[in-house]
């Protein structure tokens, strides 16, 4: 440190006049240049009558007279004073002072105030701030400063205008002060000046975002605005599972702050709060700026509006009219204005104009920020862009968002949520707020998705109907009929929008009609029509289209539609039914009729749609009731494994008398082991006697395969869970003695389906904790067994239980099979645990196991609130491990908490601790600033360089590029064949996240020269690889290529990694390039061309990844292999199934006759069978031919 820190950083004062004594004098003669003679003190001034704004009522003491401190006066000539300094106590706030200060160069007529406390030093010139240190390492490096503004030689030398001049501001004062907060401020306004009225009315008109618009009271019941987005809604990067074992989960702030690369894609099924989060962020953000915390201009897009005619410049232009902002060009949007572009449902762009979609959001992505929203079915692939996968609600997320809205009655819900096989739904955000909605007017759930959608219609109808005056002349049974043509139409054309021309033309025989029968006002225009409409808050709005706010209430509509016609005359086609998009549309009819009788006798050529809609509407007559129960009874003994599964879940799932009485009757005369199955779980629901008889009487009944997905203990004990804890602790004794996935996962629902209950008695939770335990001393495996008990204790505190687990630990040494355990401890809220466990970690420092890792991932990953000092001294640990996991957690803490011993471990010289600080930086955040300022150690050991780069790729930091830089010399200079490879693909891939291009091609050109690869180590070549995902794509094709030339035909004798390799990366890229390629390693394979030993598991491979690269143009080559390929029955005759799985993609009518041979050949192998018919089915849905039952019932 400098000379002025040596001097005083260590020195603590005492009081006030310690302060004058041991800091300022020094100061001032040692560093800004006087002589003693220069310092008045305040008792040799003279006193100025003046008041000096300290009040006695807040303990003011120097009164009515002033006397300052010190008053500098050259060579001891009070007419020549030149500043004033106050000294104060270390403890006192400086700034308390300064009206009194004020005071003191008014009365001795100069313009310099000094003021200070030992640590902090501030000077005034007057009211102004020009210097301010934060202490006395602050004040070492801002001395220059001070020196230019009080230095005896420009004091005595130059004006004061003339050293205000020579001082630089920016370095004499610390950025965090209040004058330059205001001045900051002031160039936000005069930023934002011209878009305020935008930004008020999208503030305004937004904050209701949760909401599909303003106008929707599907939900009012409930307050919504509790959950935002970002406490709700979890991401991890798309498609990086692959490259990191362990996901980094991001919250919407982090997407925002942390993620710099502007175009983001986020992907998510219908229902997972895409929309809900983009219009979210568009009103944060517009609240933020005019609060002046953000200057970016938000915009929201529904790119499902572009059209022939309309473009997304085009929308951007019609929104920013719309809400307030002038603007008659693209263009001319002010450069000096930051814009954040929300892009929402990219997936819905009409296919025609994605291309040129395509390329505008690339364009705009190189000046804007963009966040574009998208379903799985069409992921756009921008160059440079990052994306983002929307992770399913939790199971813990769904119990918190329940309980904020019905409190107690949170078992009840789950119970019936259960009860009518809704749980799945659930995980849809709009649906469970739907179904919390239902559930707090009704006190119930209706039985069926469709059934729920009809209670919110029925909502909105009530509302519309209550507030008339608010939608004109409309009443809801118009309204109603208009959303169904619109509705129809939508489904019938296969669109996601209309534009206000389709929609007019649509309206205008049935506008006339409903004139002329006097039901709507004469004259009245479409446009007045569809602004009612909209008022529903069912049809959302565009600048030139109109869409469904979500697809379960176009598909509602589209239903009313549909039975409309039927009521009219018109019949279901054969096409409709071979459409999936119809066939929900045909169920939903089902629930706006009374008798399903006419909607079935029109389907009945499809068994599977009558099953549904007799899901839907029992309500059917007697005759073509059992005419369906009883096809489904026929074809619960299939040949077809898979049918008999789908026949026996429609049968057990048809609500009837009749249906129950043919369940038990199947039971009895076990008709087939899959409605034996489903019998037993489906008789319990009736909690009778006979049927408890029924279950215990095949209480040992095993049945039942992986395969097929099905095990008749898992439905016997479905069956046992309707009963009572005698019944249940039943289920415990079955669980212990089976040990199949599927009873495995049906238990552990059970018991936690018990738990939201509230049903799980001691008894019951005492015999699930002695399973626990004897199946962890047991196991010889990493036993899904106890995942699933773990799951169910997790939630029920025990320190007790928890410590004599980890007393266990230790006694079994079962490192192999510690997850479940640790899943359990992590859960633990108990700090005595913890404690425990960092005990058991010093006791035991030699062991060379995996149980001390096991163990500190649960202190450091626990729920428990861990004192960072225990952090503290596990990072003191011999085993370098568990130290640097400790030292990584410290990201657990406010960094201010925990700053100097990351800082110190940061800068080690031990490569492990070093590393740990990284991870710890990284999780925190700090890790941006570092790099904003390059402020690394200067050594830089390989974990550590690892980590760093992760951090670039995960934030996108453009200036991680010096970093990058500084390793890439470093490899280079080191550069050998067995240097780090594996390092320089990583930076490789950081320099391609962050759009450095050819600087990733300059490093790639070190192992690969666009020919050939360069260097003669295979395994550079097999780890280049499997790192496809960091490097640009077509240069990822031309290296599998060239990896497929240099070593083809593949050498299998060694278990066949060659070939691994390369079709792992084929299906990475998922390019149809390469279907040449794999179609020559499989005929070689064949012809044995390739020695191989096992022909049947290597033949599966390659046609592994064929399945997911196949055209129509394809099926001849595949027809051709099944006539010539030689059979091999290893796992269930692996080149059958995978051929087969081909012509579902590839084939035509011509491939049925063939499949069929197949199946019947092998009918007794279940999995080929059921394959068999997947493709069948998948061919005669897209060939339009109707297959009514297996495939062994239509006629070829």
């Amino acid at each position: 440190m400098g000379k002025l820190f040596d001097d005083f950083g260590h020195l603590k004062f005492q009081n006030e006049a310690a302060v004058s004594q041991n800091f300022v004098l020094p100061l001032l003669q040692g560093f800004l240049g006087y002589k003693l003679i220069d310092i008045i003190p305040e008792k040799y001034f003279p006193a100025k009558d003046i008041y000096s704004g300290v009040r006695f009522s807040e303990g003011g003491s120097k009164g009515l007279i002033h006397r300052p401190d010190f008053v500098i006066c050259l060579d001891g000539n009070h007419d020549m004073a030149k500043f004033i300094i106050d000294s104060k106590g270390p403890d006192e706030d400086i700034d308390n002072h300064f009206g009194q200060l004020q005071s003191y160069a008014l009365s001795v007529g100069k313009n310099f105030i000094m003021l200070t406390n030992g640590k902090e030093l501030k000077v005034f010139n007057v009211n102004e701030l020009v210097f301010h240190s934060n202490d006395i390492a602050d004040l070492q490096i801002k001395l220059t400063e001070l020196h230019v503004l009080l230095g005896r030689n420009n004091q005595n030398s130059k004006t004061t205008i003339e050293i205000l001049k020579d001082v630089n501001i920016e370095d004499a004062i610390t950025i965090t002060d209040e004058q330059r907060l205001i001045e900051n401020k002031r160039k936000q306004k005069v930023l934002l000046a011209d878009f305020k009225n935008y930004l008020d009315r999208i503030s305004r008109e937004s904050d209701k975002w949760y909401l599909p618009n303003q106008y929707f009271q599907g939900l009012e019941n409930l307050n919504l605005s509790g959950i935002t987005p970002d406490n709700l809604l979890t991401f991890c990067e798309y498609g990086q599972s692959k490259i990191y074992e362990k996901q980094k989960l991001y919250k919407i702030h982090n997407l925002r702050q942390d993620i710099e690369l502007k175009i983001k894609v986020v992907v998510g099924d219908t229902g997972s709060g895409k929309t809900s989060m983009l219009k979210y962020l568009n009103w944060h953000i517009a609240e933020t700026c005019l609060s002046n915390k953000d200057t970016r201009i938000p915009i929201y897009i529904a790119l499902r509006e572009i059209s022939n005619v309309t473009k997304i410049k085009d929308l951007i232009l019609s929104t920013l009219n719309r809400n307030g902002y002038t603007i008659s060009s693209f263009y001319d949007l002010p450069k000096k204005n930051e814009f954040i572009l929300f892009l929402d449902a990219y997936d819905e762009v009409p296919e025609i104009y994605q291309d040129e979609t395509f390329r505008e959001i690339e364009y705009l992505g190189e000046n804007y920020e963009c966040f574009i929203t998208t379903r799985p079915n069409s992921i756009p692939r921008f160059k440079p862009s990052v994306g983002f996968e929307i992770l399913p609600i939790t199971d813990e997320q769904i119990k918190i968002i329940v309980e904020n809205h019905i409190g107690g009655q949170y078992h009840n819900f789950h119970y019936q949520l259960e009860r009518s096989g809704m749980k799945k739904e659930s995980g849809n955000i709009l649906l469970l707020l739907c179904l919390i909605s239902v559930f707090k007017e009704l006190k119930s759930l209706p039985k069926t998705v469709t059934q729920v959608i009809s209670v919110i219609v029925n909502r909105i109808e009530k509302w519309q109907i209550s507030k008339k005056k608010q939608t004109g002349n409309l009443n809801w049974e118009t309204i109603s009929k208009l959303l169904s043509i619109l509705a129809y139409y939508l489904i019938d054309s296969d669109k996601a929008s209309l534009s206000r021309s389709e929609v007019e033309s649509l309206l205008v025989a049935p506008l006339i009609a409903l004139e002329n029968n006097r039901k709507i006002q004469i004259g009245i225009t479409t446009t007045e029509i569809l602004h009612q409409i909209e008022k529903t808050g069912l049809l959302v709005g565009g600048s030139d289209s109109l869409y469904f706010w979500h697809r379960l209430f176009l598909n509602h509509f589209a239903s009313l539609g549909l039975k409309d016609r039927l009521d009219s005359g018109h019949i279901i086609t054969l096409e409709m039914v071979n459409e999936k998009r119809w066939q929900l549309i045909i169920i939903g009819v089902a629930s706006f009729i009374k008798d399903c009788t006419p909607l079935i006798q029109q389907c009945k050529f499809d068994l599977w749609l009558c099953s549904s809609c007799l899901q839907e509407n029992g309500n059917c007559n007697q005759e073509e009731f059992q005419m369906i129960v009883d096809d489904l009874m026929e074809q619960v003994s299939s040949d077809i494994p898979e049918i008999r599964v789908r026949a026996s879940y429609f049968v057990t799932n048809i609500e009837s008398d009749y249906v129950l009485k043919e369940i038990y009757t199947a039971i009895e005369n076990e008709t087939s082991a899959e409605i034996k199955m489903f019998g037993l779980s489906r008789i319990g629901k009736t909690k009778s006697k006979l049927a408890l008889d029924l279950i215990l009487k095949n209480i040992e009944w095993t049945s039942g395969s992986f395969f097929s997905g099905s095990s008749s203990q898992a439905h016997i004990a479905r069956g046992l869970y309707y009963y009572h804890e005698t019944e249940h602790l039943l289920i415990i004794e079955r669980w212990e003695k089976t040990n199949d996935l599927i009873m495995n996962r049906e238990c552990g629902r059970i018991f936690l389906e018990l738990q939201n209950q509230g049903n799980l008695t001691e008894n019951i939770i005492k015999r699930l904790k002695e399973l626990f335990i004897k199946s962890f001393i047991n196991s010889k495996g990493n036993d899904d067994k106890l995942r699933q008990i773990s799951d169910v204790l997790s939630s029920l505190p025990d320190t007790v239980f928890n410590n004599k687990l980890v007393d266990l630990l230790f006694e079994t040494h079962h490192s192999a099979f510690s997850s479940p355990a640790k899943n359990l401890l992590k859960q633990a809220a108990s700090l005595s645990t913890m404690e425990k466990i960092k005990t058991k970690l010093f006791q035991h420092i030699e062991d060379k196991g995996d149980i001390t890792g096991y163990l500190v991932d649960i202190i450091c990953e626990s729920k428990c609130k861990v004192p960072k000092e225990l952090f503290f001294e596990l990072a003191a640990h011999p085993n370098k491990n568990v130290a640097y996991k400790a030292v990584a957690a410290l990201s657990r803490f406010n960094y201010g908490e925990v700053k100097d011993k990351i800082d110190f471990y940061f800068n080690s010289n031990d490569p492990q601790m070093q590393n740990g600080a990284a991870e710890a930086l990284i999780n925190n955040g700090e890790i941006i600033e570092i790099f904003r300022k390059n402020d690394f150690p200067s050594a830089i050991y390989v974990p550590t360089a690892y980590t760093l780069i992760k951090a670039i790729r995960r934030f996108n930091l453009s200036e991680g590029i010096e970093l990058l830089d500084r390793i890439t010399v470093s490899l280079k200079k080191d550069f050998s064949d067995s240097h780090e490879y594996s390092l320089a693909f990583e930076v490789a891939g950081a320099y391609y996240f962050i759009g450095e291009k050819e600087k990733q091609r300059k490093i790639i050109k070190w192992y690969y020269n666009g020919k050939s690869f360069t260097q003669k180590n295979s395994y550079i070549h097999f780890h280049l690889l499997k790192k496809l995902k960091l490097i640009e794509p077509n240069l990822a094709t031309e290296i599998v290529i060239c990896f497929f030339e240099t070593y083809y035909p593949f050498d299998i004798s060694a278990g066949g990694i060659q070939m691994d390799t390369f079709l792992e990366a084929v299906e990475e890229l998922e390019n149809p390039i390469f279907i040449p390629r794999i179609k020559k390693i499989v005929e070689d394979l064949c012809e044995n061309k390739i020695e191989i030993q096992d022909g049947g598991f290597h033949f599966e491979r390659p046609m592994r990844t064929l399945v997911t690269l196949v055209k129509p143009d394809d099926e001849d080559w595949v027809l051709n292999l099944l006539e010539t390929f030689k059979i091999n029955n290893g796992f269930t005759f692996p080149q059958i199934r995978r051929a087969v799985e081909c012509l579902a993609f590839a084939g035509s009518k011509r491939s049925l006759p063939i499949i069929r041979e197949y199946a019947t050949k092998y009918i007794n192998k279940e999995i080929v069978v059921n394959t068999c018919q997947y493709a069948f089915e998948s061919i005669c849905m897209r060939e339009k031919i109707q297959l009514n039952g297996d495939l062994f019932t239509l006629k070829l």
